[in-house]
């Protein structure tokens, strides 16, 4: 497996983002733009649900990336009837792994989550889409 380095923009899925052992999913690719890996990963959420488990969310996402997080790192949340999904899209350094970057960036994210418990439960409990823009470290 060739893995995919910076510089550039890398994008991943998790989910059930809260479980310690939470499937990791990566976009095979580093892109040049913010905006190409958010359209790639666009172009690879799930069509194969059950049905009501994704309402919505195809619709949303162009709306919610447009504008939402600029051009820095960001974290794209859905929930439905307590399925929750995240996609995290962050920069990659020339020469990194994006698969590293990745991984540290969304556990950055789920940490401090986390750590705010109000946060944490609104979140688990919300349903649709929000988009978390998010520094990167």
């Amino acid at each position: 497996m060739v893995v995919a380095q910076g510089p550039g923009w890398g994008w991943m899925r998790i989910y059930s983002p809260w479980r310690d052992d939470s499937p990791l999913g990566y976009g095979d690719d580093v892109f040049d733009t913010q905006q190409a890996a958010a359209d790639d990963l666009r172009s690879s959420l799930p069509t194969d649900a059950l049905p009501g488990e994704l309402d919505g969310l195809h619709a949303q996402m162009p709306k919610l990336l447009r504008g939402k997080g600029g051009d820095g790192p960001l974290v794209l949340y859905y929930t439905n009837e307590g399925l929750m999904w995240a996609w995290p899209i962050y920069r990659v350094a020339v020469g990194e792994d994006s698969r590293r970057v990745g991984s540290a960036f969304f556990e950055a994210w789920r940490s401090t989550v986390l750590a705010d418990q109000r946060r944490f439960h609104t979140l688990a409990g919300a349903r649709g889409a929000s988009i978390f823009p998010q520094r990167q470290r």
